[in-house]
């Protein structure tokens, strides 16, 4: 038994704080399989480097925080999961040699966003260098993949799938990283048989030269026929997937979420939605075994949460640097001391209390997803906003102060300070990150869950498809391409333009530019405190015109705009109207007025997807107008930025 840890909280708690998963990288290949075709399969990849080697070739100083071009993923559907509440197409990621295999919800690969869809449901495996799926590596799993991992030369896959590759297999598998196939000798799989419910399994974690597997079931089968009763838990040796009987945690309730073991200190943690391990008391949702024979380690005190009444539960665990990480559906990451999980830190986000105590306010914040990448953990959130109701979404108990970081953060492994500069480029719409991998070959960062686009608050918009890559400053992939500023992107944000403030109405014919203007770098505007360039107050509308070039407007279909709008606009291209936003219909006059007031998130850039066949070859030009609801009102935003589609 425990003891209560509230009592142990550092000077200033006061007390108590998802689903998704990853682990430290601590991955190693082994040269030795139980089948030809594994043998092959090993040597035709390069040895994944060890954690060491791993962390050496990582450098988050030097990432460039706006994703590269390349595929990605689309297309859930809602009946492959018994969780359809969640709209993540990601759900893991696992390195072998010179692919990275993606697994999720999905059911397509796609090259961009407009281009057809290509079926590979629920795992797909892409180049780690130039981020081209590969075609010739198309097994068929039947439903949702929630982990990957290298094994013996074997990616293994879990999830809540029955079929693979035309054979029954139930949520546990192994296939040839090479050809897709499955390895059939390796036994390892799961059941549920008393349950109208699918056997699951969640997360995945390599350990040497044993496997651990968690998630929802009853049995493990493995090597030699062995079928054996597993609760929620089972280990699993060798290549051949041999069950480890000696290792058997009790885990009763809802299931496991995540795993990670501390080998230096003999422990296994667990997290997930579970009542409890080994029925002791006080052990649900986070819980620590030994890795003999899954008894509860001693010497732990129980984990505070913050919410205690609802949604107590864990959805990652993460070993730092002699802490563990707790990572959960409250809206915060613990910090613990590796020794007694008493707290060091915690970090929060998407509420608004400054103490450890949940205190209402704010929504949609909880951490999902963590990774240990060399100095750092990596937690990631579907905290999509950075402010709230003109609040700073995150908040830090190392330093005291809230910060507008979202989606994924970088903490120090040891301490728990969040490095603030880390503020990657990229947004979802609504569940965020559950996915965190960093590739040795190149130290670019891959960040999974329903991301949709990114670059946008650099001007540099690109679809992303369920996962971006953040890869470092001076990444080439093709010889000439990655990162820096996209041939077609047409108009950055925080570009120079012309514009009038002034009472004397609509200026004639301004959609084709603006004469006697004045100009003024974006963002444009006043009473925010964040403009470039400040505009007199007192108007309904304000207009802004800025030229550019196109080479080949005829194979441009559509182009994805990014627009600040602060009440309302319209955007015209050549004079030809190709958006409206938050204005009435009809004819649009200098004392027009918006529908609604606008204001916090609203204010901040949005992207569209406009046609293009507004365009010409040679010189364009866009014009906005932007009107204020009434005259007095005391601020007034504008930004924008237009790339190909």
């Amino acid at each position: 038994m425990s003891t209560n840890h509230h009592a142990s909280l550092p000077p200033g708690l006061t007390a108590p704080a998802a689903q998704a998963h990853k682990k430290p990288t601590a991955k190693k290949l082994t040269a030795v399989t139980a089948a030809l075709a594994t043998l092959l399969a090993t040597l035709a990849f390069t040895l994944a480097p060890t954690a060491s080697s791993a962390q050496a070739s990582f450098d988050i100083t030097n990432l460039n925080l706006v994703p590269e071009r390349g595929w990605g993923v689309a297309d859930q559907n809602p009946l492959d999961t018994q969780t359809p509440s969640l709209d993540v197409l990601v759900w893991d990621f696992a390195q072998i040699g010179d692919r990275m295999f993606v697994g999720g919800a999905f059911l397509n690969v796609k090259e961009s966003k407009n281009s057809t869809p290509i079926s590979q449901p629920y795992v797909a495996a892409f180049d780690v260098t130039t981020g081209e799926w590969i075609s010739t590596w198309r097994p068929q799993i039947d439903r949702a993949v929630y982990s990957l991992e290298s094994f013996n030369g074997m990616l293994i896959v879990g999830g809540e799938f029955t079929v693979v590759n035309g054979a029954p297999r139930e949520a546990l598998v192994a296939l040839d990283p090479t050809t897709g196939a499955t390895v059939n000798s390796f036994a390892g799989r799961m059941e549920r048989p008393w349950s109208e419910n699918r056997a699951m399994v969640r997360d995945l974690q390599v350990d040497g030269s044993r496997l651990y597997a968690v998630g929802n079931f009853s049995h493990a089968n493995g090597a030699n026929g062995i079928r054996t009763r597993a609760y929620k838990a089972a280990r699993f040796t060798g290549a051949n997937g041999q069950v480890d009987i000696n290792w058997k945690p009790q885990v009763t309730g809802s299931g496991v979420w995540g795993v990670d073991v501390d080998r230096s200190r003999g422990e296994v943690h667990m997290v997930g939605y579970f009542n409890a391990v080994n029925g002791e008391a006080s052990t649900g949702n986070f819980h620590t075994v030994t890795d003999t024979n899954g008894a509860t380690k001693a010497g732990k005190i129980d984990i505070p949460r913050n919410f205690p009444r609802a949604q107590p539960e864990f959805f990652d665990v993460v070993t730092g640097d002699n802490t563990v990480w707790a990572i959960g559906e409250q809206h915060v990451v613990q910090t613990l001391d590796a020794n007694n999980h008493s707290m060091i830190a915690y970090n929060s986000t998407g509420y608004t209390a400054n103490t450890f105590e949940y205190s209402g306010g704010f929504a949609g914040g909880a951490y999902q997803a963590g990774e240990r990448i060399g100095d750092w953990v990596f937690a990631g959130c579907h905290c999509t906003y950075s402010v709230r109701n003109g609040i700073p979404s995150h908040h830090s108990s190392v330093t005291g102060q809230r910060t507008d970081h979202r989606l994924v953060m970088a903490y120090n492994a040891r301490t728990g300070r969040l490095y603030e500069p880390f503020k990657p480029d990229f947004y979802s719409p609504r569940d965020g990150t559950w996915a965190i991998e960093a590739d040795t070959n190149h130290g670019c960062l891959w960040v999974g869950g329903d991301f949709h686009v990114g670059g946008v608050e650099s001007g540099q918009n690109r679809w992303l498809g369920g996962f971006a890559r953040f890869c470092p400053n001076d990444f080439d992939p093709n010889n000439g391409g990655g990162g820096g500023q996209p041939a077609d992107s047409f108009v950055n944000t925080g570009s120079e333009w012309t514009y009038t403030d002034s009472a004397n109405g609509e200026p004639a014919n301004w959609t084709q530019g603006i004469a006697n203007g004045q100009t003024g770098t974006a963002e444009l505007g006043f009473g925010d405190g964040n403009e470039a360039t400040t505009l007199t107050s007192g108007q309904i509308s304000y207009y802004f015109t800025k030229q550019f070039n196109v080479d080949n407007a005829a194979q441009v279909g559509q182009l994805d705009l990014q627009l600040a709008a602060d009440d309302g606009a319209v955007v015209y291209i050549n004079g030809t109207e190709v958006l409206r936003v938050n204005m009435p219909d009809g004819a649009i006059g200098p004392n027009t007025r918006p529908l609604t007031w606008v204001g916090g998130a609203d204010e901040r850039l949005k992207s569209y997807t406009v046609n293009g066949n507004a365009l010409v070859n040679g010189t364009n030009t866009v014009a906005v107008e932007v009107h204020n609801l009434w005259r007095g009102n005391g601020d007034l935003s504008f930004d924008f930025g237009l790339a190909a589609g």
